[in-house]
């Protein structure tokens, strides 16, 4: 038997060989490895001591099968055995990378849970193969039950140093936030939507819906979609509707918001009262619902304004209920937790909460892992209906939910992913303009006392140095600038401060710079990021500032000459130093200042028209309301004749279009007449404001 077992494995391995795929091989061997009489087949097949692995006795059940006339669902649902039932409401994250570990496999060959989230991989053509192996394995290829196989296309590239493998760098959420503009948000969808397509998944988790942190000391993140509900609620319609158009299912996360209000040890609390909570927290999500998206994350958040017994939401009947299914009529499927997180575990048994997010209306259960928690939940929550101390319907209903959305979107039938598009994906040579049309726009100046834009004759020689990201921004910079140097701070990025000696050493090497821009992120003491700043001053160079990440340090850091804020993350910031760099020298895209009341004239007077009294450089906002004057929509801007290619003016009276940035012009009759102006900045994008003028 073992040499026929293992010839078996060695064709697998030798078949994956021949297509391309090593770690096809891996799994399928691993699905395969036990002899055929103790695979898995009918309900959880023994591992050969008839217990779980760990030491339970298992569900020995037969299970009749369904008649051949029977609705799809019901004949999915007749096939499973009351673990199986149990087993399909988990959604847990597998752990191995790039294909599963051996706690993993485990866990999928005796308890097929109803969704997987596939961890971070470092290229497209390891997600592929990973998704393939999965619909090869249990409970597909078994049962005929489809997984729902899902992953964050934020998450999904494994971090590697300063990149991230040959993923394309999406903009950040924080950085869509601040761009606020309907384009740059939709381009980000079609990606997501792209990739989550042809790597073969048919679930997004997200996108996060938790607005901003509102505690000063909560140490935030660019995943958030800032501080703005209307810009959450048009983010998540773009979102949905966009994967719903390539059968890609999203779950917009973080019900019922105040995720981001976490401190150190402690949990996240949503302190919105009940009275502004629908046009605050819960208006991204109402959104999303209208969209159409059929599956909702609840987390661990507690609400007290919603559930006065502080409680997680995640195991709250007002919260899942109450709020999301009675008063926000969302029928779709609800996945709550994590259940092993710290906020659950610390306060509950993981299979306790597991069964009271069951009973509160939830219908899946999310797991941080796979593995012997999750074994646990699903045996007690079979034990407690065998005993009667659940209701079996609780757990029925939920089954039947989420069996009929993985029928309803064919996700049995769904077509294998292309490993050859998923290696165009690698091979693409430029990055995609719609996600690098995003970086610019979101690039916000917030502090500038005359030294922005930069340029060689009044700012050089200028040095680059910073805590990361410093070599991307001083290669962006080349192109523009000639008397750059590059200062890498080569020990502050690990060391989570910036010490003396680097500072000394940045000083002492100072050689004459004029202008010295540093990137910081809010990770590193604050301290030494004044004591950098306030040293270099002191030397005679003027401080440009750049910071990276979600801004919760900006009013600590105002003593600096200007201040760029760049919404990339750590592990992830190529793109975005460059787009810095455009800003640094003057080649910012370019936004329109709303005008919101007219302009008066009168007939015969001539008028001077200027492009500089309507438009503002760069284009990025604050997202985020941090403290005065450092509030949601604020910034500042520098003089944008670098950034302007052509301007266009139409007067709205029938006289044909005019160029010029300044131009004149007369009306000859009375009237209210819209004034319409296009801009085309450097990079060949537009922007077109409106106002008008009331001719006396």
């Amino acid at each position: 038997m073992g040499t026929a077992v293992n010839r078996q494995i060695l064709a697998v391995v030798l078949l994956a060989l021949v297509v391309g795929g090593v770690f096809c091989a891996g799994l399928s061997a691993a699905w395969a490895q036990e002899p055929p009489g103790r695979r898995l087949t009918e309900g959880f097949t023994p591992d050969g001591d008839g217990t779980d692995g760990d030491g339970e006795e298992r569900d020995s059940v037969e299970v009749a099968g369904p008649p051949e006339d029977a609705d799809p669902v019901d004949a999915m649902f007749a096939r499973l055995s009351l673990r199986e039932r149990v087993a399909q409401l988990m959604f847990v994250t597998l752990q191995g990378a790039p294909r599963p570990d051996s706690e993993d496999v485990h866990f999928m060959r005796n308890y097929p849970p109803g969704g997987v989230i596939v961890p971070s991989l470092a290229q497209p053509t390891s997600a592929v193969t990973y998704v393939s192996a999965l619909r090869d394995g249990p409970p597909e290829a078994t049962k005929r039950i489809p997984l729902f196989i899902a992953t964050n296309m934020f998450d999904l590239p494994r971090r590697e140093g300063t990149l991230r493998g040959r993923f394309t760098q999406f903009p950040s959420m924080l950085a869509l936030a601040a761009a606020n503009h309907p384009e740059a948000t939709n381009g980000l969808a079609q990606l997501i939507g792209e990739h989550a397509e042809t790597l073969g998944f048919n679930m997004h988790f997200g996108p996060s819906l938790e607005l901003a942190p509102t505690l000063r000391q909560a140490p935030g993140s660019v995943h958030y979609p800032g501080s703005d509900p209307v810009f959450a609620s048009m983010a998540a319609e773009t979102i949905v509707e966009e994967l719903r158009g390539r059968n890609v299912l999203s779950v917009p996360m973080g019900f019922p918001g105040g995720g981001g209000n976490r401190t150190r040890n402690h949990p996240p609390i949503l302190y919105t009262p009940e009275s502004a909570l629908a046009s605050h927290d819960l208006l991204g999500f109402a959104s999303a619902i209208q969209a159409g998206a059929e599956a909702i994350h609840v987390s661990n958040t507690i609400a007290p304004t919603i559930d006065p017994r502080r409680v997680p939401s995640s195991i709250s009947p007002l919260v899942i209920t109450e709020l999301l299914r009675d008063k926000m009529g969302f029928d779709g499927l609800v996945i709550a937790g994590p259940m092993d997180s710290r906020d659950v575990s610390e306060v509950l048994e993981p299979s306790d909460a597991a069964q009271m997010a069951l009973e509160a209306g939830a219908d899946m259960i999310l797991w941080d892992q796979a593995g012997t928690r999750v074994r646990r939940a699903v045996d007690s929550i079979a034990h407690a209906m065998a005993e009667g101390e659940l209701d079996p319907a609780v757990v029925n209903r939920a089954v039947r939910r989420v069996l009929q959305v993985k029928y309803d979107h064919g996700l049995l039938e769904r077509e294998r992913p292309d490993r050859n598009a998923a290696a165009r994906l690698e091979r693409r040579r430029t990055y995609p303009q719609a996600a690098y049309e995003a970086e610019r726009r979101s690039i916000t100046l917030v502090q500038n006392r005359g030294v922005l834009p930069l340029r060689d004759e009044t700012h050089a020689p200028i040095g680059v140095t910073g805590v990361i990201g410093e070599r991307a921004l001083f290669e962006g910079l080349e192109e523009h600038l000639d008397h750059i140097v590059r200062r890498p701070m080569s020990t502050a990025q690990h060391a989570g401060a910036i010490h003396d000696f680097e500072i000394r050493r940045l000083t002492g090497m100072h050689g004459g710079f004029r202008t010295v821009v540093c990137v910081l992120t809010p990770d590193e003491r604050i301290d030494g990021q004044r004591e950098l700043i306030r040293q270099l001053q002191a030397s005679g160079a003027k401080v440009v500032v750049v910071l990276l990440g979600y801004p919760r340090t900006l009013p600590e850091l105002t003593d600096a000459d200007a201040i760029v804020l760049a919404y990339g993350g750590r592990e992830a910031y190529q793109q975005t130093m460059r787009a810095v760099a455009d800003v640094l020298v003057g080649k910012g895209p370019l936004r329109m200042i709303d005008i919101n009341s007219d302009l008066r004239t009168e007939v015969g007077k001539e008028e001077v028209f200027s492009i500089f009294d309507l438009i503002r450089a760069p284009a990025g906002r604050l997202p985020v309301t941090l403290e005065e004057p450092f509030v949601k929509g604020y910034s500042v801007g520098y003089d944008p004749s670098e950034a302007i290619r052509r301007v266009e003016w139409r007067f709205g009276e029938g006289s044909r279009a005019v160029r010029g940035s300044e131009v004149t012009h007369t009306f000859r009759e009375p009237g209210r007449y819209p004034v319409t102006v296009t801009v085309t900045d450097t990079e060949g994008d537009t922007v077109t404001g409106r106002f008008y003028t009331v001719v006396e």
